[in-house]
């Protein structure tokens, strides 16, 4: 079993401790198992890569320099985790641990090991939110968009440089509380500390980040962020035909030049296009004919668009699809997700909230949002 197979059976045991007939005692030790095996690889792979570091530092006749102590960073890191994981859980503290708490407790933030775990895990899941490239700044803030860039310009030696005439435009984020509570069974408590984080987490990605996701795209700004829905050139943000709408109407197949002029109306070389995988199966995906000129391209795995990278969301609504550049729509965790101390619900049972606070808004007025629309045929009623 490669590193590769162990973390996918890990995420399989997060997700089976979701049923409640899940048998916690068996999986508990398989997770322990998964988790010393994980160990084992892991330290293997640094060690063949640290060797042949220094092997290719020798080889090429440098001094091999020594290496950073790291041991007292990852036992930090090691205490502060578990210290908050058996908080969580209403475990006892050693000393240290306790010693711990008392500095996360006063930063209010979850340790950097979790956090790390918990993004990685949201991002993985929803590329949409990995692509935003959201950022962690605790407070409102004005986030800057280059809406004209010029570029550099070449400078004779010892001469003047010219203020470069670019346009800055400003958007202004706050935050908006995410919270969902999570339950979990008493046998899950008492289990070990790594079942317990691998269940939270894989639970914190299921629903605040799920719910991140659909805000990203359809959040309308009345209480709320504001997503891409809401992103057009238009009154309110709609899109407008013919500038960033292209519509094909219910009963018309679409075609290459539908698609390409969706394409063509956003400015940008980094552009992407969220959409639903079934909506990508329907309308798009037929279009993939490598005996013409192919719109429609695969690449390990990922499909492209000519050239635009297609990204799967399912909250974008069937027949809707949305090009973008998501350096236009910045978003901002004033709290990164994290989750609570327990609390006993009944006595079999446990609930945690897990909760964030964020918020997202697009830049609009520089061609850089665009929707297609493909009509549906509505069902009669009767």
């Amino acid at each position: 079993m490669n590193l590769k197979d162990v973390l996918k059976r890990m995420n399989e045991i997060a997700k089976e401790l979701e049923n409640e007939n899940a048998d916690v005692d068996a999986l508990t030790v398989e997770f322990n198992e998964l988790r010393s095996k994980k160990e084992a690889l892991e330290a293997s792979a640094e060690q063949r890569s640290n060797l042949l570091g220094n092997i290719t530092r020798g080889l090429s006749g440098t001094v091999l320099e020594e290496r950073e102590d790291r041991s007292t960073m990852s036992s930090t890191d090691a205490i502060s985790r578990s210290a908050f994981l058996k908080s969580v859980m209403n475990r006892p503290l050693t000393e240290e641990e306790t010693r711990a708490m008392t500095s996360i407790t006063s930063t209010g933030l979850i340790p950097t090991t979790i956090k790390s775990k918990i993004l990685t895990a949201l991002e993985e899941k929803y590329p949409i939110i990995e692509k935003m490239g959201i950022t962690e700044i605790p407070d409102n803030i004005q986030v800057p968009v280059h809406s004209t860039d010029n570029g550099a310009n070449i400078v004779a030696e010892n001469g003047q440089i010219t203020d470069a005439a670019d346009k800055i435009t400003y958007v202004s984020l706050g935050g908006f509380v995410i919270a969902k509570y999570t339950t979990c069974s008493d046998k899950l408590m008492n289990s070990s500390i790594d079942v317990f984080e691998a269940y939270m987490i894989n639970n914190l990605v299921n629903n605040n980040g799920k719910l991140i996701a659909n805000l990203i795209v359809n959040a309308t700004g009345e209480n709320m962020p504001v997503g891409l829905c809401k992103a057009g050139s238009g009154e309110s943000g709609a899109y407008v035909a013919g500038k960033d709408l292209v519509t094909v109407t219910k009963d018309v197949v679409v075609k290459n030049t539908d698609v390409l002029a969706w394409l063509s109306m956003v400015n940008s070389v980094n552009a992407i296009a969220a959409m639903s995988y079934k909506t990508f199966l329907t309308y798009f995906y037929p279009l993939m004919d490598n005996s013409k000129n192919c719109i429609v391209k695969e690449v390990n795995g990922t499909y492209y668009l000519v050239g635009r990278e297609v990204v799967f969301e399912e909250s974008v609504v069937y027949g809707e699809s949305y090009l973008y550049d998501p350096e236009f729509l910045p978003g901002n965790f004033q709290k990164p997700i994290m989750f609570e101390k327990a609390r006993k619900l009944n006595p079999l049972g446990w609930e945690m909230v897990g909760h964030c606070i964020f918020d997202c808004k697009p830049a609009t007025g520089m061609s850089k949002f665009a929707k297609f629309l493909k009509e549906q045929t509505v069902p009669s009623q009767g």
